[in-house]
């Protein structure tokens, strides 16, 4: 398992070997999780240096949202 899924398996760990099989066999999941992952990093990035762009911050975290919901419900019908 590469460090990148890492974020995902920590917080969906009951889906881990879901996780795994979509990550590899499935590029619009993998797509889909690396913008997840990106908008996880930009999100803390704003919040831990307490940067002031709130708009910045609230576009990151509505993304984040809606990216995780369809993670979750991709995960929720794909399991194997």
């Amino acid at each position: 398992m590469g460090k990148s899924l890492e974020y995902i398996v920590e917080k969906f760990p009951d889906h881990r070997t879901t996780i795994i099989h979509l990550y590899n066999k499935d590029g619009d999941f993998r797509t889909l999780y690396e913008d997840y992952l990106t908008s996880a990093l930009m999100l803390e990035k704003y919040r831990q240096y307490a940067i002031k762009d709130k708009r910045a911050e609230n576009v990151y975290s509505e993304l984040y949202v809606e990216l995780e919901e369809e993670i979750i419900h991709l995960l929720s019908t794909g399991e194997k």
